[in-house]
């Protein structure tokens, strides 16, 4: 019998043919799903890292600002508390030409110094200097170059205390009290300053008191005579800042800080 003969025969053959197309069909259909999903994860994948490069961008630019305002920060503390502080202690001590010449060779040490701060501060590029000494050595010497233009006496006293080893915490510990000093120098019109340092080994405290005339604190503007960036400088530092003053017998300040708190920013490598 001739195959083409056979009814049945063509239609087994139709159906097979039926059939593959479909499969065929099928596979192209799946080929196309594959194509258009990895497409789309592609897509998707692009589109994440585009996403993720203007993230990061972002973020540096934003880094990039964040530092370039700290630095700008610093180098303004510097110059408000260490120059600012130099120069009204000059000051006191140009005054004092007038009734002891002897004070001139320390007015021009004293512009040496000035000047030698400020080529300091233009070379390191806004980064905070290094204390070389302890603290006391250098609120000693401050101390001394001050009581030398007999218009105001500090009495600086020392109790058995631990002294804050950490660079970053010494240098904002004696921009406080040199802030502080300038502040009584300036505003307080006392006679007579105590300086007094103690604290044991869970805590250092400094404290500055004059006989001025004092002021009443809650009505005083507190970033008029520095006050708000103490506190900011003592938060930096995980330390507390308290003011206490009574009109017309003068006024105490008080930094106290933990010696031994984890979570302190005493590391900052500035």
């Amino acid at each position: 019998m001739d195959l083409f003969e056979s009814p049945s025969t063509f239609i087994d053959i139709k159906s097979l043919v039926i059939i593959g197309f479909v499969l065929i069909l099928l596979l192209a259909i799946l080929i196309i799903s594959v194509f258009i999903i990895h497409t789309k994860k592609v897509q998707t994948f692009q589109n994440n890292l585009l996403e993720m490069k203007s993230n990061y961008e972002k973020a540096f630019i934003s880094v990039q600002k964040e530092i370039s305002q700290q630095i700008l920060d610093d180098i303004t503390m510097e110059l408000h508390d260490n120059i600012s502080h130099h120069l009204v202690v000059l000051k006191y001590k140009i005054e004092a030409l007038f009734s002891d010449e002897s004070t001139a060779k320390e007015v021009l040490n004293d512009l040496n110094e000035i000047l030698m701060n400020t080529k300091n501060l233009s070379m390191q590029g806004g980064k905070l200097p290094k204390l070389k000494n302890s603290i006391i050595q250098y609120i000693q010497e401050d101390i001394e170059r001050i009581n030398k233009s007999k218009k105001i006496m500090i009495e600086f006293e020392l109790e058995e205390f631990h002294v804050p080893d950490n660079d970053f915490r010494k240098l904002y510990i004696y921009r406080v009290y040199q802030e502080l000093i300038t502040n009584v120098l300036k505003h307080s019109r006392a006679n007579k300053v105590k300086v007094r340092l103690t604290g044991n080994e869970d805590h250092f405290i400094l404290s500055i008191q004059d006989d001025g005339i004092g002021f009443d604190t809650e009505k005083i503007d507190s970033s008029s005579n520095g006050l708000e960036g103490i506190r900011s400088k003592c938060k930096l530092i995980n330390g507390t800042f308290q003011i206490e003053s009574i009109k017309n017998k003068g006024t105490i300040a008080t930094l106290q800080i933990p010696l031994k708190e984890s979570n302190a920013l005493i590391n900052m490598n500035l």
